[in-house]
């Protein structure tokens, strides 16, 4: 089949320029998800994984990315059909845990210097969350959690089970192991990490016979850190439905037993959307779903932080099942962990890497993006939101429509740079296009009808323009421009673009 093979050959292709993209020393594959960070030994440790193959069952291998100082990293050696969700660092072993694809099961892999990896254990449950602390690794999963001191052997710890399904961070501080139910209406203690003293935290207590309350109030609790003598745990709280809603809070406890709700400033400048919680440097951070991080001295004031990454895949299928991507230069980074490693924080999603030594001032490393190859012929139709390509004609969905403007046939950019093999980048500020593929670089300004091709201009009888919220350029040029021929059927109204 034409496109079965085109996620597995996908990683020896090279990145192509992209002026819009950001700077990095590391190469990644395509459809990569950074999830997991640590630091140990002199070394920064980042984890992740890429998709293979998108057929269900999915097929994931992971990424491993070392640095010695948080700005240059390498890729090292893969592992197939493994999952990584979280890592850390202790008695001079980095511990990764994550699933087997397709088993349902977890895994532990160990070693002593983030490029040699083992597959030390296989467990019945997947697992989510690994800390250590006190001499020995504690681990929760989806079903049960463990221990160990060597992370290689684990004892089940069945007395946690009450916080198995938990998304919150498991964080060891004043020499304790702390979690923090999800619903927010018990905590757990534990020394060692196999007993665990479990208590109401007295939340809700307050708003059990409220006559406003439409529902029941809940607690969602996002994230979990130590900091300036308190736990800080970061959420939402509905006091039952409308007309109070969802509301922005902060938990605070002195000793993670007696704890305090309160709400959290909430101002336009953040959706307070957050997913995880750290401490560091006398400073809270914590990842915002919407692409930025959040700090406070305390936990209670907040200030919104745009590390400034941009650009990320947007996820398309085919209708084999093989999965493509284009490149959003544009695109806010979705974070998926922030950590405090050595001496900086470090924060990781998609292909990006961003650090800060203050959580303030941040430096992202990226790689420029992979594209896939060319699939010729590409036949659009005007009026039609379905293109074809290759030999097979294989049909693929838009959701925009060519038309024709002053004779000639526009095409939505985005479909067609991935037909092509290109990558688009748009600048919103100077309403340019640049695509670009291999050497050759083509900038557009919407409304202009001057082509630039490596520097060259050319004048086009018709200029690219937005209509729909996307844009539209003619295809005749563009596609000359990288090397193709156009040809054009009156009859069918179709645009053909061929080798």
């Amino acid at each position: 089949m034409l496109v079965l093979t085109l996620v597995l050959t996908i990683f020896f292709t090279s990145f192509p320029v992209c002026p819009a993209g950001a700077d990095g020393s590391y190469t990644l594959p395509p459809l990569t998800r950074l999830t997991a960070a640590a630091f140990g030994k002199g070394v920064y440790m980042v984890a992740g994984n890429y998709t293979v193959s998108s057929a269900l069952p999915p097929v994931y291998n992971t990424v491993f990315l070392t640095s010695p100082d948080g700005v240059t990293w390498a890729m090292q050696p893969t592992l197939n059909n493994i999952i990584v969700d979280d890592i850390a660092y202790g008695n001079g072993l980095f511990v990764a845990v994550g699933a087997i694809c397709g088993k349902g099961t977890g895994t532990v892999l160990t070693s002593r210097d983030g490029v040699q990896w083992n597959q030390n254990a296989g467990l019945d449950t997947q697992l989510n969350n690994i800390v250590y602390g006190n001499g020995r690794f504690v681990l929760l999963g989806s079903d049960d959690n463990y221990t160990s001191t060597d992370g290689v052997d684990w004892t089940p710890a069945p007395n946690h089970a009450l916080f198995i399904q938990t998304d919150t961070k498991l964080v060891f501080s004043k020499d304790v192991f702390v979690d923090l139910k999800e619903d927010g209406t018990q905590s757990a203690i534990s020394q060692d990490g196999i007993n665990w003293q479990v208590q109401d935290t007295g939340l809700l207590d307050a708003y059990g016979n409220n006559p406003m309350s439409i529902g029941v109030p809940t607690v969602s609790v996002a994230g979990l850190a130590y900091g300036n003598g308190l736990f800080v745990a970061v959420g939402m709280f509905d006091l039952g439905g409308v007309p109070q809603g969802t509301n922005p809070i902060v938990i605070t406890s002195p000793d993670a037993t007696t704890c305090t709700m309160k709400n959290a400033p909430y101002t336009s400048n953040y959706s307070w959307n957050i997913r995880q919680l750290i401490f560091g440097d006398g400073l809270f951070a914590a990842i915002d779903r919407d692409g930025d991080i959040m700090t406070s001295p305390d936990g209670l004031d907040w200030t919104a932080r745009d590390t400034g990454a941009r650009g990320g895949y947007e996820c398309d299928s085919w209708p084999s099942g093989a999965a493509i991507d284009t490149w959003d230069p544009g695109m806010k980074i979705d974070y998926n962990t922030v950590v405090f490693c050595g001496n900086e924080f470090v924060a990781v999603g998609g292909v990006t890497i961003s650090t800060s030594g203050d959580g303030v001032n941040w430096t992202n490393q990226q790689p420029n993006p992979i594209t896939f190859p060319a699939q010729t012929p590409v036949k659009f139709v005007i009026g039609r939101v379905y293109y074809y390509l290759g030999s097979q004609a294989e049909s693929m969905s838009m959701d925009a429509s060519p038309f024709i403007s002053n004779g000639r046939a526009l095409v939505p950019v985005r479909y067609l740079a991935i037909a092509l093999g290109a990558i688009t980048c748009w600048d919103a500020k100077t309403q340019t296009i640049t695509i670009s593929k291999g050497n050759t670089i083509i900038n557009m300004v919407i409304g202009g009808t001057t082509l630039t091709v490596n520097g060259k201009t050319q004048t086009m009888d018709v200029a690219p323009e937005i209509s729909g919220g996307r844009t539209y350029l003619p295809a005749k040029y563009v596609a000359e421009a990288l090397g193709y021929t156009v040809a054009w059927d009156p009859v069918d109204q179709t645009v053909t673009v061929n080798d």
